[in-house]
């Protein structure tokens, strides 16, 4: 559903108190993703989707994105889902989940190269949201002096009805998920 899931340099997505430069490597080994680096404002450092993403009251979508540590630590997830948000802190320096709000579901897995996606999962209550990546220099706190130099390498957003799924690039349009079918062809591994 966000129709830039790489572009943070397009106009797709604000900018309030960053700066966005590229190009750098991701997960994927491609030098496709982003810095955003704070100002020196004493306020939230945001991007976010500037147009309202349409959403289907009373269903659970996930909201993710893949980020890597670049002088700041935090990060909140954060979107409007009507009267409630889903929000979100991880630690992307040390792998840790952070503080999140009732009802929400948050993970983080690591992707190696100091690599995580992040994610949030909720419950609507409305019918559309924007969404939003904050730096945060601590759990819980998403406004602050920013020091005009930290930041963070983000890649590949994410919205997707359910839970997390794996990573479709979207270049300027929504993408819609082929069937997946799940296979018992592996091997168990055994214990001591």
């Amino acid at each position: 559903v966000v129709e830039h899931s790489e572009y943070f340099d397009a106009t797709y997505w604000t900018k309030l108190n960053v700066s966005v430069s590229g190009l750098y490597e991701s997960p994927s080994g491609k030098n496709d993703s982003y810095k955003i680096t704070e100002n020196n404002a004493s306020s939230a450092h945001i991007t976010y989707s500037n147009s309202v993403i349409t959403i289907v009251n009373g269903t659970s979508y996930t909201y993710s994105i893949f980020a890597k540590y670049d002088g700041r630590q935090w990060v909140r997830l954060w979107g409007e889902y009507g009267s409630t948000s889903l929000e979100a802190y991880f630690d992307i320096q040390n792998g840790v989940l952070g503080s999140k709000a009732v009802g929400v579901v948050s993970g983080i897995e690591d992707y190696g190269n100091g690599w995580y996606r992040i994610y949030a999962t909720a419950t609507t209550d409305g019918t559309g949201g924007r969404f939003r990546v904050y730096l945060a220099d601590a759990d819980g706190s998403p406004a602050y002096q920013g020091d005009g130099a930290s930041g963070i390498y983000i890649y590949g957003a994410q919205l997707e009805q359910g839970y997390p799924t794996s990573y479709i690039p979207t270049y300027g349009t929504t993408q819609t998920r082929s069937n997946e079918f799940i296979s018992d062809n592996f091997d168990i591994p055994t214990t001591a």
